[in-house]
């Protein structure tokens, strides 16, 4: 039912107590749903801007713990790219690893469960990150050699500092209260 429409007033407004147009089904179904549609991009960008920051895995020269942090940004780049070269001598290293997963995966899946296969996997790995551990420790250590007393002693300074912040912070994850 429309309104009619008085030419000078524009439409007719219904008398107080007169049944009202209901809209219909179609139509609340697509307002209903835009509204959904609404809230939806709504929470999206209020989960993106609230969202911690993506951070990607670090670079081998930034692992290492107080020891790294307290280098130089030219003694890092230095020690990270023959961190690298090490990596890369160790190409095929890359592929074992990946195979290495897939024993790892296999060992998880095998029923019947066979743990020395899941053990022999991790040692490799654990072998492999030594390998890797050993690389960044030799690289450390020639770049300490070659620093003067002075930027051995601002070496130690720093080292000292970091750990002085990390021994003042509460640990991240403490344990749950009984």
């Amino acid at each position: 039912m429309s309104t009619p429409e008085n030419p000078e007033t524009g439409p007719e407004t219904p008398p107080p107590g007169a049944p009202r147009a209901r809209l219909g089904a179609g139509l609340r179904i697509l307002l209903f749903a835009s509204l959904a549609l609404n809230l939806a991009v709504v929470g999206l960008v209020i989960g993106f801007l609230t969202r911690a920051p993506f951070r990607p895995p670090p670079r081998p020269d930034q692992v290492g713990g107080a020891l790294t942090f307290a280098l130089t940004e030219k003694d890092r780049r230095i020690i990270g790219r023959e961190v690298f070269r090490a990596m890369r001598r160790g190409e095929n290293e890359n592929r074992t690893r990946r195979a290495e997963y897939a024993a790892v995966l296999a060992a998880l899946r095998a029923e019947p469960f066979e743990p020395e296969a899941l053990r022999g996997s991790f040692e490799l790995q654990r072998q492999a990150a030594m390998r890797l551990q050993v690389a960044g420790q030799r690289a450390l250590m020639e770049r300490i050699l070659q620093m003067s007393p002075e930027e051995r002693a601002a070496f130690a300074d720093r080292l000292e500092q970091g750990l002085k912040r990390r021994d003042d912070k509460p640990p991240r994850n403490p344990p749950p209260r009984d």
